[in-house]
């Protein structure tokens, strides 16, 4: 199982920008791999499903085929669904413009973060990309994007630039907690004796009560999860310890103590 969440994990960062490339201005293609969603695909994307859907001719927008190409029309509304945006187009273009500016290009530089106390500093070297910088210091790719405030995975990174290695951060192939999206529930606390799970790519609800053995009504309760068939990577829920133990059809490979 862990094989096929590291696989599915690629697939998502590649959906956050990896196979994304630039068509024209205002748009982009991006490359279906396998496990895509046009939903995740449109909040990666921060353009509105239905649009995206109708500018691909899209007569079935749930049934995706790998390797077909899609235009991402940067003309279509922004995204209003359930799943995390990591990129809003606002901030893009802030964050675009200002490392426009840092290359000379006129504008306002983009603010830089400053390091915690025991965050690391790298200075980028030729050849250097940020899943190579992720995989050199086994942190999470997500946390060395969010730490640095990049646009995106596919940023362009130029020699002499300093990056933030972020102390505590998950490591390379996982996925750090995210703000959840509106609608999707969360923010529950956990008491003493909870277990927190960050979900991961690939996860459902269902498989994730059978890991903790925990009935799965209870989770989507404690978390006022509105939407339990749409959990998305990076998403916090709770495991409260209180809750009946699993009862569904999923083995239960630690169960707990009677």
């Amino acid at each position: 199982m862990r094989h096929s969440l590291f696989r599915l994990l690629l697939a998502l960062l590649a959906l956050l920008g990896a196979s994304a490339a630039f068509a024209q201005d205002g748009a982009t293609t991006y490359t279906v791999v396998r496990g895509d969603v046009l939903d995740l695909i449109a909040a990666a994307f921060d353009v509105d499903t239905q649009c995206l859907a109708k500018a691909n001719a899209l007569e079935n927008p749930g049934k995706l085929r790998v390797g077909d190409t899609l235009l991402i029309d940067f003309s279509c509304p922004t995204y209003t669904g359930p799943a995390f945006v990591p990129n809003p187009r606002q901030d893009r273009r802030a964050s675009s413009a200002g490392q426009a500016a840092g290359q000379g290009g006129g504008g306002e530089e983009r603010p830089q973060p400053q390091p915690g106390p025991d965050d690391q500093v790298y200075t980028v070297r030729r050849g250097d990309v940020l899943d190579l910088i992720a995989q050199r210091f086994n942190v999470s790719i997500v946390s060395l994007q969010l730490a640095n405030n990049l646009p995106n995975l596919n940023v362009r990174l130029f020699v002499g630039d300093e990056l933030i290695i972020p102390a505590g951060a998950p490591p390379y192939g996982q996925f750090p907690a995210l703000p959840v999206g509106e609608g999707q529930g969360g923010g529950a606390t956990a008491d003493p004796g909870d277990q927190v799970y960050v979900v991961q790519p690939g996860d459902v609800l269902d498989l994730i009560g059978a890991a903790f053995d925990t009935q799965v009504a209870c989770i989507v309760k404690t978390n006022g999860l509105q939407k339990p068939g749409l959990i998305f990577p990076g998403q916090t829920i709770v495991i409260p310890a209180s809750c009946p133990r699993y009862d569904g059809y999923a083995p239960v490979t630690n169960p707990r103590g009677r």
